[in-house]
């Protein structure tokens, strides 16, 4: 693993290191000692798996309030999104800013997010397949988001989306909030 740290110094990237042999591949995805050395505590709570069948579905911009704020992992496991993080904790100096990178199979990447930001994708191939840790469980109640289009926030997706659920269409602005 090669993680180092993003705009945002609570937000850490990671290059995954997969062993090869005449078998396939080996990667480790998750290490705790590895990530205390970076001051990341995290527990398991749950692990969740979407697949999103068309190019250019977007999810997000999801987070989850007090007392349920959760830290994430988020692995491409096949094909390949536009990830994106946006500060949501309202005395930050970055509040409402966003940070966003391609993650993919076959870059074998992923992003560690803690509490405090709001997490969203853009799928960049077909038949994608995504892998979320979270260190709490999910809370419907205090399940919140940020509408992926606010004028204000100006997230810079690389197509305009062609799939979008209702709910996340309906997120409030920043402001809003």
């Amino acid at each position: 693993m090669k993680i180092s740290q993003t705009i945002f110094p609570e937000v850490f990237y990671i290059e995954l290191k997969s062993n090869l042999d005449d078998r396939g591949s080996f990667t480790r995805i998750f290490c705790k000692k590895t990530l205390k050395k970076f001051k990341i505590n995290f527990e398991v709570a749950q692990i969740s798996f979407a697949t999103n069948a068309l190019k250019y579905t977007l999810r997000g911009m999801h987070f989850q309030e007090k007392p349920m704020e959760e830290q994430k992992f988020v692995f491409c496991l096949k094909g390949s999104i536009w990830d994106v993080i946006m500060d949501v904790r309202h005395k930050s100096n970055t509040y409402g800013k966003w940070f966003s990178l391609e993650l993919s199979e076959k870059k074998q990447n992923c992003i560690y997010i803690p509490s405090g930001f709001a997490h969203g994708y853009l799928t960049l191939s077909k038949n994608t397949k995504v892998l979320y840790m979270m260190d709490k469980d999910y809370n419907p109640q205090l399940s919140k988001g940020v509408n992926w289009n606010d004028p204000e926030v100006n997230i810079k997706w690389p197509k305009v989306p062609l799939k979008i659920s209702a709910k996340d269409r309906a997120l409030p602005m920043l402001n809003d909030l």
